[in-house]
């Protein structure tokens, strides 16, 4: 079992970013946030350039210029060691279950609680 250490939650709703934050604090992990596609891609070059990497994004699908799914596939292609979640409001499409990895990839709805998201962390972890 690989321990998810280190998460790079992306969002542009601030909200949110800070909803997340405060839950997954708890818990003991290691934290940074951006707020669009762009951004997350610089936190993530700069963290595997310093032998730091994430081992986890958590990402919003809808944002501007760089949505969370083209955040997904860049990772996919980058940086396949990492696993990614990616975060939609109800009723958003864009994406196709086909595309995610198994087991590296999850696509969940916005509603989620954050004891529902620590679980499928936790899953992730076992399932790596």
């Amino acid at each position: 079992m690989e321990t998810i250490r280190k998460i790079l939650l992306v969002d542009d709703e601030p909200d949110f970013l800070r909803f997340l934050q405060r839950h997954l604090k708890r818990e003991d992990f290691e934290l940074r946030t951006a707020c669009q596609g762009e951004e997350a891609k610089d936190l993530i070059l700069k963290a595997a350039s310093e032998n730091d990497p994430f081992d986890l994004v958590i990402t919003d699908l809808i944002m501007p210029k760089m949505d969370g799914w083209q955040l997904v596939q860049w990772v996919q292609c980058h940086h396949p060691e990492i696993l990614t979640i990616i975060l939609t409001g109800v009723g958003e499409n864009g994406i196709s279950r086909e595309t995610l990895r198994p087991n590296a990839d999850l696509y969940l709805e916005k509603a989620i609680t954050p004891k529902q998201l620590l679980g499928t962390i936790r899953q992730l972890e076992k399932e790596n």
